[in-house]
């Protein structure tokens, strides 16, 4: 299937009289919310992802989900999969065409089988960025995950190391934590959990050591955000 990339420019009039409701809507309502507007990409967003190694996708296949944009027009029975190279959700229309949810217009939440996904801004290294995040814990603190995967160009032999065609390659997972009412931070030892969680929750670094919580655990982040939401 070919796969083109476009992005979206919401209609504001369009947009104006669905935020009245809360009716939930079908793909071809969610396609119809859009114009295309074809836009240049370089070789590397261009490439046939069959002719390099490793996949961008969380899942290369499309599952049905629920996306709602805006806090307000829910969109049911979508066919959605997570681009992690580029950052964005894809979506497959009635005619199998695959595009992109330009993210920058609008707030969005997918609802893809079990896991919740949200277009948000955060904090990394003193740096505001947005991104899709996957939510693991809600609530008046939640815990996001962030999927990184790289595109590494193809390297000759040298030496004792083989030669590496084009290639992605999946990160490390990442993490952060949101206060209430407040940016989600990006968290990678466990003085940056201390740091982000004390203003408003005093007794955390005595239940971390404690409970011998791991900042790169999953698990164990899962365990101290649930905690700080009894």
């Amino acid at each position: 299937m070919k796969k083109q990339s476009l992005t979206f420019i919401l209609f504001a009039l369009s947009i104006t009289s669905f935020c009245q409701s809360n009716i939930p809507r079908d793909l071809k309502s969610f396609t119809d919310q859009f114009r295309y507007e074809e836009i240049r990409t370089n070789t590397e967003k261009r490439a046939n992802y069959n002719f390099i190694k490793g996949s961008p996708f969380l899942n290369k296949e499309f599952s049905e989900g629920e996306v709602t944009m805006n806090d307000s027009i829910k969109f049911q029975a979508v066919p959605l999969r997570y681009n992690i190279h580029s950052d964005k959700m894809e979506f497959m229309t009635e005619n199998n065409l695959i595009l992109e949810v330009d993210n920058t217009t609008a707030s969005y939440i997918f609802n893809l089988g079990d896991k919740i996904f949200e277009n948000k801004s955060y904090h990394q290294n003193n740096q505001e960025k947005t991104g899709i995040l996957q939510l693991l814990v809600d609530g008046k603190f939640k815990l996001y995950k962030k999927y990184t995967v790289d595109f590494e160009t193809a390297t000759e032999a040298k030496g004792f190391q083989e030669s590496e065609p084009n290639r992605f390659e999946r990160k490390k997972d990442q993490y952060l934590i949101s206060l209430p009412n407040k940016t989600p931070e990006l968290i990678t030892r466990k003085k940056d959990v201390i740091r982000v969680l004390e203003p408003e929750k005093p007794e955390i670094k005595k239940f971390i050591k404690d409970e011998k919580i791991k900042a790169r655990s999953e698990e164990d982040l899962i365990k101290l955000i649930q905690h700080c939401n009894k």
